[in-house]
């Protein structure tokens, strides 16, 4: 909160997630995008891995996820909002056997959203049932955008617009993953690489179709 009032005094600081509510964001105005990295440390293999829900069924601190969802549909039905954005630690992918992130997708999509039999690869997309939703994900790493440290995370990129007549987001560019050697027979641009299977790097629906 310190940060945030040094660096940007004007952007408003609405408190405890846990408490915002719909009111509140109704009276931002227009809002473009809602984004959040929910807290790691029940997700992170360094962590205790509680994953989202305590045993008692009360959210976790990962599990803070719910209310970035929450505000997300908030904003959607009231401020035109479109796009939401989650990052978070690549140990998502494992915790509590993979259904931790299957909830993530689910509920960025309102589906349910099985493990994959082999689990989760590090990019992917997912289309809700009617085709009115699609979420992208991929494990970015920050040594490639300007940090002196390997810093990897997995971004979730949901768009609940038309989205069938834009390109693919967090796919765009080879260069971004450096990974050309591996990649180069695979990926020839980023329409392709939408258009079935990921191989060894994740798998995806069709990416102009429900």
């Amino acid at each position: 909160s310190k940060v945030l009032q040094y660096h940007y005094p004007d952007v408003p600081n609405l408190g405890d997630v846990t408490k915002i509510t719909e009111e509140q964001i109704k009276a931002l105005g227009h809002i473009d995008l809602v984004v959040g990295g929910s807290p790691c440390q029940d997700l992170s293999t360094a962590g205790l891995r509680r994953g989202l829900v305590n045993e008692d069924g009360s959210l976790t601190r990962s599990g803070l996820f719910d209310y970035q969802m929450q505000i997300f549909e908030w904003a959607r039905r009231n401020n035109g909002c479109e796009w939401m954005l989650w990052e978070n630690v690549p140990g998502a992918f494992s915790s509590n056997e993979g259904n931790d992130f299957g909830y993530i997708l689910g509920s960025m999509v309102q589906r349910d959203v099985p493990v994959p039999k082999d689990g989760w690869k590090n990019s992917g997309v997912c289309v809700s049932e009617n085709g009115d939703r699609i979420v992208e994900w991929r494990v970015l790493d920050a040594q490639y955008f300007g940090v002196p440290q390997r810093r990897r995370r997995i971004f979730a990129l949901l768009h609940t617009g038309a989205w069938g007549g834009y390109p693919p987001v967090l796919f765009e560019s080879e260069s971004v993953r450096r990974d050309f050697e591996k990649g180069e027979g695979k990926r020839k641009g980023s329409s392709e690489s939408l258009g079935g299977d990921f191989g060894e790097d994740g798998f995806c629906a069709e990416w102009g179709g429900g």
